[in-house]
């Protein structure tokens, strides 16, 4: 008996299948892959107690999902096809080959717009975002949490009490603008004119006594920024402040300003001008407040974002052994 050389079971009668079998069982050597794969599927569907749909048996195979849904796709589309505008049914209605390239495009575009819009149109609405504090939010009620951070609040936060007569500090209003998290230690954001007012607070009323860090960060194109971090050695507590000053100085300035707060903390004195070396932002009523690093006359701090990297500058000493800052090289040491 010549056997079929095909992989599908529905192409062998109940004969050529036994036969094929019987060969598997006997001489497998003779069976070729296709016919190897239609024994695997008669098998798989044996054990599975599925109808086997042998040619010529009329036994019909059960249908794919997939068939059984093509009615209502078909049935789907015919619904598009009527919500198009006329001229497009009318081109939709005939027959494909008798239209031109330009038609079918025109066609194309304009069942896939229709199909797209009928998808948003069923599509679910999103569900709401939950309700709650923010992070911010999360991060404010956390650092008031600290006993010191909540008096320090309490000083000079948006609930600072009003004082009596028009020179009290509460009459400037308040100080702190925002509370967060600095990793695990509470920080403020302090109005940048108030800064010395919280810092003198700080160390003589509260007891922190040691401006462990004073750093300064670029944020343009709007702002820079000082950090201060102090600590206080009884009680082992901790609290940082952060102070804003636009870019651009205000009328009448050089330079974006701030108060020294020298006067507290003499550590103070050369961190102050590390950051208006590099930085550009002028610590007023600072006793000597000239650059750390580089001479006087260097232009620009090298700390900015927008500082120009291309241009060399030069260092080299005058007549009478003053530093000198020069754009040409034999200007230089």
């Amino acid at each position: 008996m010549a056997l079929p050389d095909s992989g599908s079971v529905e192409d062998y009668t109940e004969a050529e299948m036994a036969e094929l079998v019987k060969l598997n069982e006997t001489d497998k050597s003779k069976l070729t892959k296709n016919q190897k794969a239609a024994i695997a599927r008669y098998n798989f569907k044996k054990g599975k107690g599925e109808p086997i749909p042998f040619k010529g048996s009329g036994v019909a195979a059960a249908p794919a999902p997939a068939g059984a849904a093509a009615p209502a796709a078909a049935a789907g589309m015919d619904d598009i096809i009527k919500s198009l505008p006329p001229e497009i049914q009318a081109l939709a209605a005939r027959d494909p080959a008798s239209l031109s390239k330009d038609e079918k495009i025109a066609l194309a575009k304009a069942k896939s717009q229709a199909v797209r819009a009928q998808a948003a149109a069923g599509k679910p609405a999103e569900p709401e975002k939950p309700k709650g504090p923010t992070p911010e939010e999360l991060a404010a009620q956390k650092a008031l949490t600290f006993a010191w951070a909540k008096e320090l609040d309490g000083k000079f936060g948006k609930t600072e009490p009003k004082g009596e007569g028009p020179t009290s500090r509460s009459s400037l209003g308040p100080a702190i603008d925002a509370w967060g998290m600095q990793t695990q230690i509470p920080y403020a954001t302090v109005k940048p004119e108030r800064i010395l007012d919280v810092v003198r607070y700080l160390q003589m009323e509260m007891g922190f006594d040691q401006l462990r860090d004073l750093a300064g960060t670029d944020y343009p194109p709007t702002h820079l920024e000082v950090v201060y971090n102090l600590t206080s050695h009884e009680g082992h507590r901790h609290i940082a402040l952060k102070a804003k000053v636009p870019r651009q100085p205000a009328e009448g300035m050089d330079l974006p300003a701030l108060p020294s707060v020298s006067s507290v903390f003499k550590g103070a004195d050369w961190l102050e001008r590390e950051v208006y070396d590099l930085l550009g932002i002028r610590f007023l009523g600072h006793p000597y407040m000239v650059r750390l690093m580089l001479p006087e006359g260097w232009v620009g701090h090298p700390l900015r974002k927008d500082y120009d990297l291309k241009t060399e500058q030069f260092v080299g000493l005058d007549e009478k052994g003053n530093d000198i800052v020069s754009f040409r090289s034999e200007d230089g040491w």
